[in-house]
C-alpha cells in the first residue's frame, strides 16, 4: 500500500491495484494501436484494388465487398471511417481523375476515355465530368 494526500485527506492506495490497472489501460491502447494499422493496411489494399479495377464497368461498392467476402455495410462503414468519402464516391472520383489525366496525355476519343474509365455512358460520362470540372471533357483538352 502507498500512503497519499489529496484535499487534506490521506489515502491509502493499493499499488498493485494502480499497476494492474495502468497495465490494463496501455495493453487496450496496444490492442487499438493494431487494430487501426491493420484496418488501415486493409483499407489501402482496398484502395489497390479499386484503382487496379476502374475500367471495370461493374466496379462498385458491392463487387468490392464481394472481393473481399465482406458485406457491402461493413466495408461502406469501415471506409468512411478511415476516409473523407464513401468507397462509390471514392470509385467515382478516382475514374474521373483517370479520366482527367487522359484527356490531357493521350489523343485518344473521348468516347474510348469513357469506356477505359470504366463507364459505358457516354452522356453519363459528360454529365459526371461536368459535375467534377464545371466544364465538358473536350472544353477540359482544350484547355
Amino acid at each position: 500500500y502507498k500512503l497519499g494526500y489529496r484535499s487534506g485527506t490521506f489515502l491509502f492506495y493499493d499499488k498493485t491495484a494502480f499497476n494492474s490497472k495502468y497495465e490494463a489501460t496501455h495493453t487496450d491502447y496496444q490492442k487499438d494501436s493494431e487494430k487501426k494499422e491493420k484496418l488501415l493496411s486493409f483499407i489501402e489494399e482496398v484502395i489497390e484494388y479499386t484503382n487496379g479495377n476502374l475500367s471495370d464497368p461493374n466496379l462498385s461498392s458491392k463487387s468490392v465487398a464481394e472481393h473481399f467476402s465482406l458485406s457491402t455495410t461493413y466495408l461502406n462503414r469501415q471506409f468512411k471511417s478511415q476516409r473523407s468519402n464513401s468507397l462509390s464516391e471514392y470509385i467515382t472520383q478516382s475514374r474521373m481523375e483517370k479520366a482527367k489525366a487522359m484527356l490531357m496525355e493521350t489523343d485518344l476519343s473521348i468516347k474510348e476515355i469513357s469506356l477505359l474509365c470504366g463507364i459505358h455512358n457516354s452522356s453519363y460520362f459528360y454529365t459526371l465530368f461536368k459535375k467534377y470540372y464545371d466544364c465538358s471533357p473536350s472544353q477540359y483538352r482544350g484547355i
